[in-house]
């Protein structure tokens, strides 16, 4: 997968802005069948069969559980959507709920993944019901990070959750890493270049002058800064709460952004910039993708708040510690 380059050169319009670029990693996820040695959303880990499989004991409320055979495809094969359930929410949860394998990945297949411990593999499971997270409900999330090469014989059939909502059942997906260029949400640049981005974006001027008619549309919020979608790395968004200050609660440290569970992989608004270039010529007249059921937009099925992003940090400096979650 191919992102199209942006339509206007950052660094021109905000001199000194490329002092606060990072480089993030889209992960592109595509429907497809992936195996326990891939990096993907929603296909099987490389678990090891003797090690036990984590649940949630927290409280939690959601769909009525699902039948374990409607469950027995979740996380193995691409044949399914995964589970689509319905029915009215209980709580609390009244045994341990078995957690969903959500995502892997590899660092040689992820530039830039993490490595503590030279871990070169990273698990990433939640609970696939809504949780009392304070600021938010949402799934509880739970990271593994392991060295592949000493994982023996592995799990095939892991526990299944007796209560999951389905907008947390990823359907499988194979993914198409690819390293890009970010900057920073605006709230969070020097007070100057703050004040220039503002003005480009709410009035359509740099340095006084308008914008040409053909590139009024363009804005650094939604084009020139945060990609959208499933990502490793990179700057948060916060069209919802501002920046928040995301620190660990044993080193008091800012803790990095690892990754961003995505419900859509751009929308209308922003497709312009973040729409794959192999997609284009797939889109429908709105600019919607078409050709399969949710499209390459919505390609996990996955849907975190109403229709946003879930942030996950972690602490460089205390790399066992739970993450710090964001919801935008």
């Amino acid at each position: 997968m191919t992102t199209p380059p942006a339509p206007l050169r950052v660094r021109v319009l905000f001199p000194g802005i490329e002092r606060h670029a990072r480089a993030a990693v889209r992960l592109h996820p595509r429907p497809g069948r992936p195996g326990p040695t891939d990096s993907h959303i929603g296909g099987p880990l490389l678990w090891p069969a003797g090690e036990p499989w984590p649940t949630c004991t927290a409280d939690h409320h959601g769909p009525r559980g699902p039948s374990a055979s409607d469950l027995a495809g979740v996380g193995r094969d691409g044949d399914g959507d995964g589970v689509r359930t319905a029915g009215p929410r209980v709580r609390p949860a009244t045994e341990p709920n078995a957690l969903v394998g959500l995502a892997q990945l590899y660092a040689a297949h992820v530039p830039g993944l993490p490595r503590p411990a030279e871990a070169d593999l990273l698990q990433v499971l939640w609970c696939p019901a809504d949780h009392d997270l304070g600021a938010f409900t949402g799934p509880v999330v739970h990271l593994r990070r392991r060295r592949a090469a000493d994982v023996g014989p592995v799990l095939t059939a892991p526990p299944l959750p007796h209560t999951a909502d389905e907008r947390y059942l990823p359907r499988p997906c194979v993914l198409h890493p690819e390293r890009v260029v970010e900057y920073p949400w605006y709230e969070q640049l020097p007070p100057e270049l703050a004040e220039r981005v503002r003005l480009f974006d709410d009035e359509g001027t740099v340095d006084g002058h308008p914008l040409a008619e053909h590139l009024a549309e363009i804005t650094y919020t939604e084009h020139l800064s945060v990609a959208p979608g499933w990502k490793v790395g990179g700057w948060a968004c916060w069209p919802l709460t501002g920046p928040m200050a995301m620190r660990c609660p044993s080193c008091r440290c800012d803790c990095d952004l690892l990754l961003t569970i995505a419900s859509t992989e751009w929308k209308a608004s922003d497709a312009l910039r973040w729409r794959p270039v192999e997609h284009r010529r797939q889109a429908g007249a709105d600019g919607a993708p078409v050709g399969t059921e949710a499209g390459p937009g919505e390609p996990t099925g996955v849907q975190v708040g109403r229709y946003g992003r879930l942030h996950v940090f972690t602490c460089p400096a205390c790399p066992g510690s739970p993450p710090l979650l964001s919801l935008q």
